[in-house]
């Protein structure tokens, strides 16, 4: 199963939740929803760009990583639009690294999320959901404060729990 991504990366600096030297982040390429004004992903929309990888390309190099990874971070684009192959790597990634964190970033609000994804929605540590708003604030957790954070496991509520959100 294939997957496209606008970047992938491998270390991510503050400012990016769970950020650290050994986390993966994928950003999906691709956005079907309405266009956040004030997007920092303009270069995902569309779904013409990126490049195309597989599932096991994207886990042999998760695994050949010089330290196990900390976790995932999946944003895009909207990650949604690709959700059977989303699934499959976070599926993937949690049998490599059962201890590692799994967050991601969707413009789609949690309800709506949760009732058309429930196979990937199961797989998450943290749910980042909702359309990004350029006039609100940011939040610890979120790019805007109108954006939900939902904090699905234990492993999110001791990571995040004192966390404003």
């Amino acid at each position: 199963m294939n997957l496209k991504l606008h970047q992938l990366a491998l270390g991510l600096r503050g400012g990016v939740l769970g950020a650290t030297a050994n986390r993966m982040g994928v950003w999906t390429q691709g956005c079907s929803l309405p266009k956040c004004p004030g997007c920092t992903s303009i270069h995902t929309w569309s779904s013409d760009g990126g490049t195309s990888h597989s599932v096991d390309t994207l886990l042999a190099i998760a695994r050949a990583m010089p330290q196990t990874p900390s976790g995932l971070t999946i944003s895009g684009g909207e990650p949604s639009d690709q959700a059977p192959a989303v699934t499959a790597l976070i599926r993937g990634f949690r049998e490599l690294f059962p201890e590692a964190e799994v967050v991601l970033y969707s413009g789609l609000r949690w309800p709506v999320l949760s009732t058309r994804h429930p196979e990937l929605v199961a797989l998450l540590d943290v749910a980042v959901t909702g359309p990004y708003v350029r006039t609100l604030e940011a939040t610890p957790l979120a790019g805007s404060s109108n954006q939900e954070v939902v904090l699905l496991t234990a492993l999110a509520e001791r990571l995040y729990r004192d966390w404003p959100h």
